[in-house]
């Protein structure tokens, strides 16, 4: 199996249409959703002071990955 074939398998979500145009926004603002809802969690836990907007950096990097350069700006 060569890393092209393994890239695409990373790339296509079976559970998300990222074939279609809607699928890959609507990828992308469910991505951002539970990174805010991860983060928020997370701030109850730890408190105010640390860095949880981390979280939305790979999120970004992961939605550009798998959807495009579009749903990656919007996220």
């Amino acid at each position: 199996m060569s890393t092209a074939d393994l890239w695409e398998r990373f790339r296509i979500a079976p559970w998300v249409k990222l074939h279609t145009r809607i699928g890959r926004y609507v990828f992308a603002v469910l991505a951002v959703a539970a990174a805010t809802v991860l983060r928020f969690g997370l701030q109850q836990l730890l408190g105010p002071f640390h860095p949880t907007f981390i979280l939305f950096y790979p999120t970004v990097v992961i939605v550009a990955m798998m959807a495009g350069f579009g749903p990656g700006i919007l996220a």
